[in-house]
C-alpha cells in the first residue's frame, strides 16, 4: 500500500506538470495563429489527451524503476527507501517521442495549412533564438575569466556555435525537461 500510495502521488504530481507543459502550448498555439474558439477548445482537449498519452508511458516506465530499485523491501524500510528517491528521477519524460507524434498529429488536423506554417516559422524563430542565447551565455561566461577581443569573440561564437549545432540532438535531449515549449 505505502507503494501503491507513493506512486500515485507522483503520477498526479507529473499529471499536473505535463499537463501545465501540454495546456501551455495549446494556448501559445492559438494566440499566435490565431485560432477561432471552437478550434482553441479542441486544441486544450487535445493537450488534455497527449498529457494521458504521455502518462501511460511515464506510469510503465517510472513503476518499473521503482520497483527495481525497491527489490527486497522490508515494513521498516519501505518508506525511507521511497523518500531516497529523488524528484529528477520522476521528472524525466519517457516515451515522448509517441506524446509528440500524438500532439503532431492533433495540430496538423486542427490548423490549416497556412497556420501550421505560422507556427512552424514561430517554432523555428525561438529555437534560433534560443540556439544564439545559449551560444553568447556561454562566450560570456569564458569572456567573464578570459577577458575576449571582439576578434576572439566573433570567431569563437562561431565555434561554439558549431558544436552547439553539431550536438543538438544530444543537449536537447539530456534537457529533455524543457518540452518544446
Amino acid at each position: 500500500r505505502t507503494i501503491s500510495t507513493f506512486f500515485y502521488e507522483k503520477a498526479e504530481s507529473e499529471r499536473k506538470r505535463e499537463l501545465a507543459v501540454n495546456t501551455l502550448k495549446a494556448e501559445d498555439i492559438s494566440r499566435v495563429v490565431g485560432l477561432k474558439a471552437d478550434a482553441a477548445e479542441r486544441l486544450q482537449a487535445a493537450a488534455y489527451g497527449a498529457t494521458e498519452q504521455s502518462l501511460m508511458n511515464w506510469k510503465w516506465f517510472t513503476e518499473q524503476q521503482i520497483r527495481s530499485q525497491l527489490q527486497n523491501p522490508t515494513p521498516q524500510d519501505i518508506k525511507q527507501r521511497l523518500e531516497g528517491l529523488q524528484d529528477y528521477f520522476f521528472q524525466r519524460s519517457f516515451g515522448n517521442s509517441n506524446q509528440q507524434t500524438f500532439w503532431d498529429q492533433i495540430v496538423q488536423t486542427q490548423l490549416t495549412a497556412q497556420q501550421q506554417d505560422t507556427w512552424k516559422k514561430e517554432t523555428d524563430s525561438r529555437e534560433d533564438y534560443r540556439d544564439k542565447a545559449i551560444s553568447a551565455l556561454a562566450l560570456s561566461e569564458l569572456d567573464r575569466k578570459a577577458h575576449l577581443t571582439d576578434t576572439q569573440w566573433s570567431k569563437l561564437l562561431q565555434l561554439v556555435t558549431g558544436v552547439l549545432n553539431d550536438h543538438k540532438a544530444g543537449i536537447n535531449q539530456f534537457f529533455s525537461g524543457m518540452n518544446g515549449t
